[in-house]
């Protein structure tokens, strides 16, 4: 006599490439990339009341890379479409969007915009008689960011990724029609998983492309150290 419950073997596996699969993979990639902005952003706002060095510093790289990777999703690769290929600005968020770009391209990839400005400085000196030089020191003074931006630009985020996860959905029913019963069966016998591959530390280059859907199961990692001579 059985209790009546049936069990269950699931396996994941990786979909082989076609172009609905391309699209899901470039949306995931793309959210991966909102999502990543908005944690930054989430951090920055604990800050945002920073009454020391540390904190301050913190602050500013917080939004640095909140502004990167936001960037980096409204940029086209070789590997992937732009975000605006897929979804489009509210007009409301509009202005904070090309504040956003113009704050990456200016102050946080190049260093152009008056936020950011390097001064050289003298220490001068005087008991009465000639004005003597002590030293001569270069500071780099950087302005900070207006919390209203940092909260404008979680708003511009939060509302791309509603939006985004609206074309995933779609796109991931169309992959699910895609696999016919006999593409899964062979998916379930053959299909292979993601696989984490230790490297030696020597052979990391970063200046690699990878294909616009991954050819490989293998993920290199890095951890290796070079064998002794």
């Amino acid at each position: 006599m059985t209790n009546g419950a049936n069990v269950v073997d699931q396996k994941q596996v990786i979909v082989p490439d076609s172009p609905e699969v391309r699209r899901l993979a470039a949306l995931g990639s793309l959210n991966a990339d909102l999502t990543e902005a908005a944690l930054a952003l989430g951090l920055v706002s604990e800050y945002t009341e920073a009454d020391n060095d540390h904190d301050r510093a913190l602050y500013r790289q917080l939004l640095a890379l909140a502004v990167v990777v936001y960037g980096r999703a409204q940029t086209k690769s070789g590997a992937r479409k732009a975000l605006w290929s897929y979804v489009t600005v509210p007009p409301n968020l509009e202005s904070t969007h090309d504040q956003v770009m113009k704050f990456r391209n200016r102050t946080i990839a190049h260093s152009e915009s008056e936020n950011e400005s390097t001064y050289v400085m003298a220490d001068l000196a005087s008991d009465g008689g000639p004005i003597t030089v002590e030293r001569a020191l270069v500071i780099t003074a950087a302005s900070p960011s207006p919390r209203t931006f940092v909260h404008r630009f979680q708003a511009l985020v939060a509302e791309l990724q509603v939006l985004l996860r609206t074309k995933i959905e779609v796109a991931r029913a169309a992959v699910i029609a895609l696999i016919d019963t006999q593409q899964s069966g062979d998916l379930w016998r053959e299909g292979r998983q993601p696989q984490l591959v230790p490297r030696l530390i020597s052979d990391w280059d970063p200046d690699t492309r990878r294909p616009p859907y991954p050819t490989s199961h293998e993920i290199p990692v890095y951890l290796l150290e070079d064998p002794q001579p």
